[in-house]
């Protein structure tokens, strides 16, 4: 992964939080381009990095307790897209044949063999969250619904593995 400051990398995850802290810069908003403040955690919630024209412009990103950002800002698209991503993925999961473990797996098998620190849907831009939409929908169509490996396992076709929620999500 890149910098979002300095465009340099690749970086792993893990060492990209640690390269970013080291600009001593503020993120930029992805969508008005202003600077990103990290605002204190809520009641039972994380600090989330929210930009400094709030309420005007609405962009925010989560953070960790210590105020690492999870995973790359996106703009207003990309953090749309990357919600419908996660419906669609978290239902292999949530109601389907394998242990999270085993679906964040078949997310990286399913985008080409990616990198564990480079397969998580904060990551992606909007062009791999509909790729994954994508290859999602095309696994359930076909009944295939993928493991833990590239080799994909073939189960009957149950309601919870139809492409409804997914059509809907890409409408």
């Amino acid at each position: 992964m890149k910098c979002p400051i300095c465009e340099k990398g690749p970086y792993r995850f893990d060492r990209l939080l640690t390269h970013v802290q080291l600009h001593g810069k503020v993120l930029e908003c992805p969508d008005c381009g202003k600077a990103f403040v990290l605002r204190p955690a809520g009641s039972g919630r994380r600090p989330r990095y929210q930009c400094v024209d709030y309420p005007l412009c609405r962009a925010s990103h989560g953070a960790t307790d210590e105020g690492y950002p999870i995973g790359i800002p996106g703009d207003r698209e990309t953090r749309r897209l990357r919600v419908r991503a996660h419906k669609v993925f978290d239902e292999l999961w949530k109601n389907g044949p394998r242990t999270r473990p085993e679906a964040y797996a078949y997310l990286r098998d399913l985008m080409g063999g990616i990198p564990r620190h480079e397969g998580h849907i904060s990551m992606f831009d909007a062009a791999k969250c509909r790729e994954l939409i994508e290859k999602i929908r095309a696994g359930r169509g076909s009944g295939v619904t993928g493991g833990a490996s590239a080799s994909a396992e073939v189960c009957e076709r149950e309601p919870r593995f139809g492409a409804t929620l997914s059509e809907r999500l890409l409408e």
